[in-house]
C-alpha cells in the first residue's frame, strides 16, 4: 500500500493521476470493543480519560506510534536513501541490464542501509516514481510491468534469510491480495517489512475469502494484512472480514488492510471492520505492535 500501496501498473489502468495517499490508518474500531483500563505500555490509566475508544485510539495514534516510528528513522540517521538513490533506482529498473537495478540495491545495503530502509524509503519510492513516468507517458505499460517484476524480485532476494532465523515464538501474520490482484508489489514490501521486524509471515497473493478464512482457523496469527488495489475487491471486503473474525483462533488478532482501492475511500477500511491502515510497510509495523501492546496491557489488567 503505499501501505500496501508501491505503484502497481495493473490497478492503475485508469491513470487516474491521483498522488499515493497514506492509505493506513488506525480506526477507532481498532480498540473500541476492548477493555480502557490500561495505558498502551500496559500502566493502569485513568477510567475517565480512557473509557472510550475513540480516546485510547487517539493516545495510540499521537503519542505510541510516533515514538515508535522516530525509533526506527533514528537507529541509522546516516544510512538512509537518498531521492538521488530512487531516482537512479527507478532508471535502472527499466533498463536494459537485467541485474543493474539489484545491484545498486546491493552496493546500499553493503554500506550499511538497513533492509527496513531499503524496502519503505528506496524500493517503495522508486516504485511509485515508475508510476509517474508512466502518467507522463515517458513509458509504456510493458515496460513499467517489467520493472516492477524486478523490483518485486529484489524485494523478495533480500529477506531470503530471514525466517529461518526467527524463533517460533516469533509473532505471526498472513499478507495477502484478493484473488483478482495476485501481483501487488506493495503488499510483498509491507511483508517483508514485517519479517525484518521479527515476525514469522506467511504471504498469499491471489487469495480468496474462503483461504483467509481457512488459514486463520488452522493457525493462530496475530495479524492478517490485506492488500486492496481495485474497487471490486473492496466492496466484498467487510464480508471477508467479518468471516475471518468469526473463524480465527485468536479473538484478538489484528486485520490490517491497505492499497490503491483507500484513496478514493479513506473510510473503506474501518466501515469494512479493520483495526488499521498505514502509509508504508514501516509504519504498519509500528501501528501493529502499538495496537499488539495495548492489547496485552490490557489483558493483564484485572
Amino acid at each position: 500500500m503505499d501501505g500496501f500501496h508501491a505503484f502497481d501498473p495493473a490497478a492503475d489502468h485508469r491513470r487516474s493521476g491521483a498522488a499515493p495517499a497514506d492509505a493506513w490508518r488506525t480506526g477507532d474500531a481498532a480498540v473500541a470493543g476492548g477493555p480502557a483500563t490500561a495505558a498502551p505500555d500496559g500502566s493502569a490509566a485513568d477510567g475517565g480519560a480512557l473509557n472510550a475508544g475513540g480516546r485510547v485510539a487517539e493516545l495510540v495514534e499521537s503519542e505510541v506510534i510516533p515514538r515508535l516510528l522516530l525509533t526506527c528513522r533514528a537507529r541509522t540517521p546516516d544510512r538512509r536513501p537518498s531521492a538521488t538513490h530512487v531516482e537512479t533506482l527507478a532508471r535502472l529498473a527499466l533498463s536494459r541490464d537485467p541485474t543493474a537495478a539489484g545491484a545498486q540495491v546491493l552496493a546500499l545495503r553493503d554500506t550499511g542501509v538497513p533492509l527496513e530502509a531499503l524496502l519503505n524509503d528506496l524500493i517503495a519510492p522508486a516504485a511509485r516514481r515508475l508510476g509517474e513516468f508512466w502518467h507522463a507517458d515517458s513509458i509504456d505499460f510493458v515496460e513499467v510491468a517489467l520493472a516492477v517484476a524486478r523490483l518485486t524480485q529484489i524485494v523478495r532476494g533480500l529477506s531470503a534469510q530471514i525466517d529461518r532465523d526467527l524463533p517460533p515464538s516469533a509473532p505471526r501474520a498472513l499478507i495477502g491480495s484478493p484473488a483478482v490482484e495476485r501481483h501487488a508489489l506493495g503488499a510483498v514490501i509491507v511483508a517483508q517489512s514485517f519479517r525484518a521486524a521479527g515476525w514469522r509471515v506467511t504471504e498469499a497473493p491471489g487469495a480468496d475469502a474462503d483461504a483467509f478464512v481457512a488459514a486463520v482457523a488452522s493457525e493462530k496469527l496475530d495479524l492478517i494484512g490485506v492488500s486492496v488495489c481495485s474497487e471490486h475487491a473492496l466492496g466484498a471486503l467487510g464480508e471477508t472480514i467479518a468471516r475471518v473474525r468469526a473463524a480465527s483462533l485468536n479473538p484478538r488478532m489484528l486485520i490490517a488492510v491497505g492499497g490503491p482501492a483507500l484513496m478514493l475511500n479513506p473510510d473503506a477500511a474501518a466501515l469494512a471492520g479493520a483495526d488499521f491502515t498505514a502509509g508504508d510497510g514501516r509504519e504498519a509495523v509500528a501501528r501493529a505492535h502499538a495496537l499488539l501492546s495495548y492489547e496485552a496491557g490490557a489483558a493483564k489488567t484485572p
